[in-house]
């Protein structure tokens, strides 16, 4: 490039001399091609500008900590990298960093030295940024944005605001001069990310208790929000009116949600049994959620008797006796005898008292009918 500017120099200096030493036509017809050619290669040069920013900063634009509001120091392992996209773009995600990361020097103080800015034309203007980062969570500042956590926190990170930057225009200051980032930086700081972590439920479990072994109840532990993190959560079940070994069986232990899933299923047999007693109730905990935290962290399991069921028998007419559990709800459901084992539902209602004359004014009167009682959940 130095010798074309020679021969630049060369030809605007020496026309002169040229046309009055009456030097021949051939000899003269040579310098407006030297010019063009001259002027396409300057041309071809200037597709990407080379302005320079010094990146470095001062004492009225230092990185803080937001938790403690003071300059950061070199033993906080935060590196800082200086970023540019095209004059007017303001979407982050369009900006590429421009040379290494550099480190804080003292209380707040980074000097990165002086970076090339490409710009579409030369010393053009550029919008630029500074992004700083946690560096045992990663190299780069979009590694350690998306690190998971480290000792139970994710990374500092922190950003400046998009400032437009003349990149040393010859006109605005002389050339070769790096624009100073400080006149443009405002201070900044750095914290762990704050948008909201998944969150965890458990619903309540509702099973009937039954005469006889084991019946399963089902607690759902849903995960909302979504994680590209392995999120773990502890359960335990608790007594109440409900007492483990002789209601059900205690049990304990961790779900694992990998990347993508969303529900699992905590499962606890309840003992059937035929005595007659009110309902009972035991509870699950969820505690030490990680990579998430929690919505609701308990649920109420219920022991649904069910020992005072009935069968309806046999009725030729419209009122039928129920024996059951006074206060719960129940399905009242009939056949007839010319299809004794097609059964529909005539009402549901809740036992007053017990027994319980109740009347079948619903279904026709048309002959024998069949009655019998379904006990409901509540």
């Amino acid at each position: 490039m130095k010798t074309v500017f020679a021969l630049l120099e060369y030809f605007l200096v020496c026309k002169p001399s040229l046309v009055g030493r009456n030097h021949s036509k051939q000899q003269l017809l040579k310098l407006p091609i030297a010019v063009l050619l001259l002027s396409l290669l300057v041309s071809s040069s200037n597709v990407f500008g080379q302005g320079t920013v010094a990146f470095l900063n001062n004492s009225q634009s230092l990185v803080t900590s937001a938790a403690t509001g003071t300059p950061l120091s070199s033993g906080d392992g935060i590196r800082l990298a200086l970023y540019y996209a095209d004059d007017g773009i303001t979407d982050e995600a369009s900006f590429v960093q421009i040379g290494l990361s550099t480190g804080i020097v003292i209380n707040g103080r980074f000097n990165g030295g002086t970076r090339t800015v490409p710009t579409p034309i030369p010393g053009g203007w550029a919008m630029i940024q500074v992004r700083a980062f946690e560096a045992a969570y990663g190299s780069t500042y979009e590694e350690a944005f998306a690190a998971p956590p480290q000792n139970g926190r994710f990374a500092l990170t922190g950003k400046s605001e998009i400032m437009r930057v003349n990149a040393a225009d010859p006109t605005e200051m002389p050339p070769g001069v790096p624009v100073l980032l400080y006149l443009y930086l405002h201070p900044f700081s750095v914290a762990p990310r704050t948008f909201p972590l998944p969150q965890l439920a458990i619903s309540d479990a509702l099973v009937f208790e039954g005469d006889s072994g084991t019946t399963n109840a089902l607690f759902e532990v849903t995960l909302a929000g979504g994680s590209n993190l392995v999120v773990s959560v502890d359960f335990a079940t608790a007594d109440n009116t409900a007492t483990a070994g002789s209601d059900y069986a205690a049990s304990s232990g961790t779900l694992i949600f990998d990347p993508g899933e969303s529900s699992k299923t905590i499962v606890v047999p309840v003992y059937g049994d035929t005595d007659v007693e009110n309902d009972e109730v035991f509870g699950v905990n969820l505690s030490n959620p990680v990579n998430a935290v929690l919505k609701r962290s308990q649920a109420a399991g219920t022991i649904y008797n069910d020992d005072c069921r009935t069968s309806v028998a046999l009725a030729l007419y419209p009122g039928v006796t129920i024996n059951g559990c006074a206060g719960k709800p129940y399905q009242i459901q009939v056949a007839f005898d010319a299809n004794p084992n097609q059964w529909s539902t005539v009402t549901n209602f809740i036992l007053p008292t017990t027994p319980y004359l109740w009347f079948d004014t619903i279904s026709p009167i048309s002959g024998q009918r069949f009655y019998r009682t379904v006990l409901l959940p509540p």
